[in-house]
């Protein structure tokens, strides 16, 4: 499957600059570079803000080449507590794994065994845990963003799964 730029998550469009066909690299990595400067990031933010989702990339994210991230199912049954460590996570999957884990809290709580449930409550915002947003603030806090530039980041990937995987909308992200 061949991922529209439109389609992808922020991190995901680094991702396939990294890992997917060398003809596309560049088109990815200039959509990503014009996202975080939508941001309004300094150089050095931006910088900051890739080395930390190339670690994350390079430590075995849960993005897929062939997958759209914003698309599929990140916490699925059969999974436990431990199936998703966020220092693997990029931000763009810190970010769709909290709102996720908060409509499956909502949703999907009857039908959950029991050990995917403790993922769902370790990440949902609804539970008091959310692991996933706490590491996301952390890193952004770490590389200097503030909290309006965390928000346009989250409002922003946080479209792109509303029109992707729960067609809340048809509105395009940034």
């Amino acid at each position: 499957m061949k991922k529209e730029i439109r389609d992808c998550m922020t991190s995901e469009l680094l991702f396939q600059a990294m890992k997917g066909s060398i003809d596309e690299k560049a088109a990815f990595l200039s959509e990503y570079e014009r996202r975080l400067k939508m941001m309004r990031l300094t150089y050095e933010q931006i910088a900051k803000f890739r080395e930390a989702d190339e670690r994350a990339i390079t430590k075995g994210c849960y993005i897929k080449l062939d997958t759209l991230l914003g698309k599929e199912p990140l916490i699925k049954a059969g999974m436990n507590v431990n199936s998703i460590q966020v220092q693997n996570c990029t931000f763009s999957e810190l970010v769709y794994l909290t709102d996720e884990a908060n409509a499956v809290y909502v949703r999907d709580h009857h039908w959950l065994p029991a050990e995917t449930w403790g993922l769902v409550c370790k990440h949902a915002l609804s539970v008091g845990i959310c692991q996933a947003a706490w590491e996301n603030r952390n890193r952004m806090k770490e590389i200097g963003l503030t909290e309006e530039q965390e928000n346009i980041f989250v409002r922003n990937e946080c479209q792109i799964t509303k029109r992707l995987r729960w067609h809340y909308s048809e509105d395009m992200a940034w």
